[in-house]
């Protein structure tokens, strides 16, 4: 099996999906949390969750959710809110990393690595992520480093994609 686990802010909605949605209420003058809102999470940006598309399409992946999204989304509203902006496999999105406690400077990093651990079946697999430094220690070779300006780009997702056909 091959596993992305999964970033939302900074991947999925970016400083222009902000900047839109900053616009379209300076513009109508009434306070709105736009379509690109998930309630009560935050956004999500079509033109960025498309992006998750070929992924899949291309690796067969099955998808960790490793935001921070995690602590409060269930998954059923998750899928739900990803196919309200176009993904096409929900049922791609199996689980969460759990979510740790304390000081420990490379948290989320070790949170997937328990996920793995648990999961012998995976052969390969990528994070996407547009923070590096609780992760990037623990998997130098599995990340993906999205941009908070641009989110998960074509070129992000082709390299997501070269990491998970990469099989140990």
């Amino acid at each position: 099996m091959k596993i992305l686990f999964l970033d939302v802010d900074g991947v999925l909605n970016c400083s222009v999906t902000f900047q839109r949605n900053y616009d379209r209420w300076k513009a109508t003058g009434t306070p709105t949390k736009g379509p690109d809102f998930s309630w009560p999470l935050g956004h999500l940006d079509p033109e960025l969750v498309v992006n998750l598309n070929p992924i899949v399409e291309q690796t067969d992946c099955k998808i960790v959710l490793s935001s921070s999204w995690r602590i409060t989304a269930e998954l059923p509203h998750f899928r739900g809110w990803l196919v309200g902006k176009g993904f096409k496999y929900p049922d791609a999105i199996i689980d969460r990393t759990r979510s740790s406690v304390g000081d420990d400077p490379d948290a989320r990093g070790n949170e997937i690595k328990d996920w793995l651990t648990d999961h012998k079946e995976v052969i390969a697999y990528a994070i996407l992520d547009d923070d590096s430094q609780d992760i990037i220690r623990v998997h130098p070779n599995n990340f993906v480093h999205t941009s908070g300006k641009e989110g998960l780009t074509p070129t992000k997702a082709q390299e997501a994609i070269d990491v998970l056909k990469k099989v140990s």
